[in-house]
């Protein structure tokens, strides 16, 4: 069984982070970032990009998985339409995985966006962007929710690792 790890959550939650380390630990595995995608489309293309980013690593994806790969998407996923285009990959033999990434904590969530923002104002979002940013709740309860605040990134990939074996054991 192949898996589709999907991360969602605002920026500053400490996805890409966790992403990138269960991108190590899961062999056979392809990493795709959409905030690295988009910027670059934005940069050479466009500002006005909708769900481009999303759809171009959606089908990246698919032929990643249809490869024997297991793939790991780094994305905000803010909206049911996002959401819903992800479960389209899940087939008898590949697994959704939803993972939603948050900081209970809104001091550390703010400074862990300030402190971004300061390093590059052209690459990263300010606090009120993120503040002012449309995330609709996760209404599914199988979704797996890491809650980063408080808690180092290895305690945090541990307790992702557990939950991702608990669902593939379902």
């Amino acid at each position: 069984m192949l898996n589709a790890y999907i991360f969602s959550g605002l920026p500053g939650v400490g996805k890409t982070t966790l992403a990138k380390r269960l991108a190590q630990a899961v062999s056979d595995s392809v990493y795709y970032r959409i905030d690295t995608i988009e910027y670059y489309l934005k940069k050479e293309y466009s500002k006005d990009l909708i769900k481009q980013g999303y759809e171009i690593t959606y089908y990246l994806a698919k032929e990643n998985l249809e490869l024997g790969k297991n793939v790991i998407i780094d994305c905000c996923n803010p909206v049911k339409e996002s959401r819903e285009l992800w479960n389209k990959l899940s087939t008898d033999s590949i697994k959704v995985i939803n993972i939603e990434v948050l900081c209970s904590n809104k001091e550390i969530h703010e400074n862990r966006i300030e402190s971004r923002f300061e390093e590059n104002k052209n690459k990263y979002p300010s606090w009120q962007s993120v503040l002012d940013r449309d995330y609709e709740n996760w209404f599914d309860k199988d979704v797996i929710r890491v809650d980063t605040a408080n808690i180092e990134i290895k305690d945090s990939l541990d307790k992702l690792m557990k939950l991702i074996k608990l669902k593939n054991e379902e």
